[in-house]
């Protein structure tokens, strides 16, 4: 029997766990930072990125079916109809099977899509039409549970609130990992961190030699609009992908648009960003999505460093909170939403000038994009549009993996978010499947007995 040890039970872990669940030769150990689910549903906003489920387990829930959105199975060795395929397995046996209710598979109507493509082109804008299914922010949690009973009952353990520090490494070979409470052995070894342990990850890899690149951070912002603003476009395509050029080295891209949704507040430990949640059961009045661009496109330089000590500057200006700031407001550079009557859904907001904090070519850029889209979205730029900041999606280092989807280090494996190289749910459920489909592949079974 071999043992593995999964550091981070988020989907990435959860996906790895569940591969090796079905083959009684492997003894199964995941072990996270954060707290079981039921004790996150009970926390404040500081267990809304670690513990069972990750991230993802307090996200809005959707589920991209398509071989290039929110990661890209290429890296992992897939070709377009492998990654499909994987894709739709994990939907069928982990999602549908753990969800307490029927999934919601968006129904995308292929004429109305290619007309959506057509005027988005003509406004020189770039529209994808992808597959989705959503799940919901409240759903997520009990299906999260659901999974983890399942896992469970096949023998696989759990440690939470178990802090891992390092590993043990010895002659280049990972041998098990490092915690407050002493050391663990394993024979395989994979660190699933999501993108809350890319700080952590990156010191790994510094310490132990494993080649990393520097990715791009994307800074932005998070829209809140009235629901009738967006209706048109939601009838069409619920959360639409959309690159918006802004030159012809700078983009502007929009991602998890939650229609009737809530602004939450995620902290970081060290600053707080925005994210948007959307509800099964519970709804606003009003449609959020995320507008973000690259803050650094040198693959030589770490942004994150900066990024950093930008967003908590913020934090420390602002004692944890959002800046709002409505759309008007921004272009007056005065603080504040004015006049408008769109109600915020984030309690937890400050009123300050976005300016002060974001660099002027990013905060430029960002509006720009937000004036270019309104081009197919008409009266999104109104006074009625709420902006908050600062909304941050983490992908400053991408770990170098070699064909076995193995590091530099022997019996050591980076899958999901911390990876840099997937930022999704369903993709970084795939990259811990695909992993325990290596590892498992290197055994005859006659070593597993």
């Amino acid at each position: 029997m071999k043992k593995i040890l999964i550091v981070g039970a988020g989907p990435a872990g959860l996906g790895a766990a569940h591969y090796f669940s079905q083959n009684p030769y492997f003894d199964v150990t995941v072990i996270d930072k954060g707290k079981n689910i039921e004790d996150r549903i009970k926390s404040s906003n500081s267990s809304l990125l670690f513990g069972l489920g990750g991230a993802g387990g307090f996200s809005d829930g959707k589920l991209n079916i398509h071989q290039s959105v929110g990661g890209n199975l290429a890296n992992w060795n897939l070709t377009k109809n492998q990654a499909l395929n994987l894709l739709n397995y994990l939907v069928e046996h982990i999602y549908a099977k753990n969800s307490p209710e029927p999934l919601h598979k968006i129904i995308l109507n292929e004429s109305e899509n290619e007309q959506l493509e057509k005027k988005a082109k003509e406004s020189g804008l770039r529209y994808k039409p992808i597959q989705q299914i959503h799940i919901g922010s409240d759903n997520l949690p009990k299906l999260i549970a659901n999974f983890r009973n399942e896992l469970i009952s096949k023998g696989v353990k759990f440690k939470f609130e178990t802090d891992v520090s390092n590993l043990i490494i010895d002659n280049n070979h990972c041998k098990g990992i490092k915690y407050a409470q002493g050391e663990e052995y394993g024979d395989e070894v994979i660190l699933s961190a999501g993108r809350a342990g890319q700080n952590w990850i990156q010191k790994i890899c510094k310490d132990y030699n494993i080649n990393i690149s520097f990715g791009d951070l994307e800074l932005g912002l998070r829209i809140e609009i009235p629901n009738k603003i967006y209706e048109e476009i939601e009838k069409i395509s619920y959360d639409p992908k959309i690159i918006i050029p802004i030159s012809d080295q700078v983009k502007v891209r929009t991602f998890c648009t939650n229609p009737s949704g809530f602004v939450v507040l995620e902290d970081y430990s060290d600053f707080v960003g925005v994210n948007g949640h959307s509800f099964k059961h519970r709804k606003s009045n009003n449609t959020n999505f995320a507008l973000v661009t690259a803050l650094n496109k040198s693959q030589n330089v770490n942004s994150a460093e900066y990024a950093t000590k930008l967003l908590k500057n913020i934090s420390d200006n602002t004692g944890k909170k959002a800046i709002l700031q409505s759309y008007i407001n921004i272009k007056n550079n005065a603080p504040g939403i004015g006049n408008s009557i769109t109600v915020p859904t984030l309690r937890e907001h400050i009123y300050e000038n976005i300016s002060d904090y974001y660099p002027a070519e990013t905060l430029s850029a960002l509006i720009t994009g937000l004036e270019k889209l309104n081009l197919l979205i008409p009266d999104l730029c109104g006074s009625n549009t709420l902006v908050y900041a600062p909304e941050v999606k983490f992908r400053q280092i991408k770990v170098q993996l070699n064909e076995n989807l193995e590091s530099s280090v022997k019996n050591l494996y980076f899958a999901g978010d911390c990876t840099g190289l997937v930022c999704d749910i369903i993709h970084s459920t795939a990259t811990g499947w695909l992993i325990a489909e290596k590892i498992t592949s290197k055994y005859k079974t006659s070593e597993l007995v």
